[in-house]
């Protein structure tokens, strides 16, 4: 199904605000719960007990569905680098929601993410092939994915080894690092899946998800790594400022997504 690039832009520059607005919300909710805490004494619910950070992860949800149904429709390497328009927007509401001050290098930092950006969208691939459950096999099977995936659990686990040894623990290195590496095998398995759904709803042929689990187990990892994911970035955000957390967090993700849609679908061809 071929879609329009710019209206593709559009439509994730409208959600990555939904989805920034959602990341400061919760952020905002686990502060106030703490305030709550120290000043009361009564024990902090968990995140999911409170409504203002439910709500927050009702925005961040709806990034996720627009991103499962965009995902089939361009190349994954062209797609994931716009999840850096939420630094824009969160400069904005990073100080309305928690008082935090812009510096210049966090300035600066944005500003070669947003140029990486641009670069992205002029050359990156812009043509999108249909896939069927027999082509992400083969696409699973080649030696260079492989290779990627040996790369990513080592990161996941030194990361992971790391932050544990350390006397302070984790780091806002280690949990960005972490949730952005997550991030990227989320968005593959993303792709993967919406990929699997277009191709049956435009041939209207159910025969994959008849003869074999894969089309069922792929949702549902892409779920399991999403909620590790938002566990992690939301570890994150309650120890550290917002506007440290999201431009780390999003070049680990850009990272990651892009060189999984290159080795995983061959996009650098």
């Amino acid at each position: 199904m071929q879609v329009p690039t710019w209206f593709i832009v559009l439509l994730k520059i409208a959600f990555s605000f939904t989805a920034s607005v959602g990341v400061n919300l919760q952020k905002l909710s686990m502060g106030r719960e703490e305030i709550r805490y120290k000043s009361s004494g009564i024990a902090e619910r968990l995140p999911y007990f409170q409504p203002l950070w439910i709500f927050g992860f009702a925005l961040t949800t709806l990034d996720a569905v627009d991103d499962f149904f965009i995902m089939g429709l361009a190349p994954q390497s062209l797609l994931v680098p716009l999840g850096a328009l939420s630094l824009g927007f969160n400069f904005v509401l990073a100080p309305f929601f928690h008082k935090e001050v812009v510096t210049l290098g966090i300035v600066l930092a944005t500003a070669i993410v947003y140029c990486g950006t641009v670069v992205t969208l002029v050359f990156g691939p812009k043509d999108e092939s249909d896939c069927d459950l027999a082509q992400i096999r083969t696409f699973a099977s080649a030696p260079e994915f492989l290779w990627y995936q040996a790369f990513c659990a080592l990161f996941f686990c030194s990361f992971s080894l790391h932050g544990a040894r350390r006397r302070e623990g984790y780091g806002v290195l280690h949990y960005c690092a972490l949730a952005g590496c997550l991030g990227g095998q989320t968005m593959l398995l993303m792709k993967c899946s919406s990929e699997i759904v277009l191709n049956t709803l435009a041939k209207w042929d159910f025969g994959d998800w008849t003869s074999s689990p894969v089309p069922y187990l792929l949702p549902c990892a892409m779920i399991g790594s999403l909620c590790v994911e938002l566990h992690l970035l939301n570890k994150g955000l309650h120890k550290f400022e917002a506007l440290r957390v999201v431009p780390m967090y999003q070049s680990f993700i850009i990272f990651f997504g892009i060189t999984g849609g290159l080795t995983f679908f061959q996009e650098y061809r």
